[in-house]
């Protein structure tokens, strides 16, 4: 078991800037601390982690700051558990989203994917700070950064949901005729428009026709956004712009694609 050097409220607060990964297929579990190793681990949504912490989502664990909770932390069939300590908790839309700082790991965290991927990541991270901090210093608005830096999340996020539909919806097709009609569904469903930042995707009203809905970016104070899904809602949460998009496609698929424009 790796323990990790107690730290001042310094060192706190630079591990907390520490470079956060947010990887697809991430597993979090946590149960409260206790010396003789029982309880049950609730199963989280993954948002996070990075060599000293991770955060989550989760809805059934009843915890507070200063909790001491023990977590598994799992990426494509390796692991990495240990003990932990709630350092952040703040209510969300989808249920508290708590901050750990680790205090002990069975391995270091690194272990869990690639190191190259891993270096990969951290270097991608490194080269988008700097282009924000050049943008800052060639003049540009706190407001146009953070909507730069937003914006690419979002898109990658959109990207993220297509490439799986679409690697799904290819598995169950019987025939390549098959995928191909729904391929092209998907193409029609959703659009990514790198160059007005915005993304449109239709939806069924409440009496069947199909509408199109564009989300977009808008800065609302200094470094924060908020997303606009067309009429249908504004959030600050990109995980709740993906469940409107998920939502909006099954009802769609289930339909055939066929509700009348």
């Amino acid at each position: 078991m790796k323990k990790k050097p107690l730290a001042d409220n310094n060192e706190v607060d630079d591990r907390r800037r520490d470079a956060r990964h947010s990887i697809p297929g991430t597993e979090i579990k946590v149960r409260k601390h206790h010396f003789s190793g029982l309880g049950r681990f609730e199963s989280c949504i993954a948002l996070d982690f990075s060599e000293n912490g991770l955060s989550f989502i989760c809805r059934t664990l009843d915890s507070e700051l200063l909790d001491k909770l023990d977590f598994v932390l799992s990426l494509a069939g390796r692991s990495v558990s240990g003990t932990a300590l709630v350092c952040h908790k703040e209510a969300t839309d989808h249920g508290p989203r708590f901050g750990l700082m680790f205090i002990n790991t069975t391995e270091d965290i690194t272990h869990l994917v690639d190191p190259a991927v891993f270096a990969n990541l951290e270097i991608n991270l490194h080269a988008e700070r700097t282009a924000e901090m050049a943008a800052s210093e060639l003049g540009h608005t706190q407001n146009a950064v953070a909507g730069s830096r937003h914006w690419h999340q979002l898109a990658n996020a959109v990207d993220a949901f297509v490439r799986r539909i679409s690697e799904i919806v290819k598995d169950k097709s019987q025939t390549s005729a098959d995928y191909a009609v729904a391929k092209q569904a998907i193409q029609e469903f959703i659009v990514i428009d790198n160059e007005a930042r915005s993304i449109r995707f239709r939806y069924s009203n409440i009496v069947g026709d199909q509408q199109l809905a564009i989300i977009s970016v808008q800065p609302i104070s200094d470094g924060d956004v908020e997303y606009r899904i067309g009429d249908l809602k504004n959030t600050r949460s990109v995980q709740e712009v993906i469940d409107v998009i998920g939502r909006a496609f099954v009802d769609l698929y289930k339909n055939g694609f066929n509700t009348r424009h």
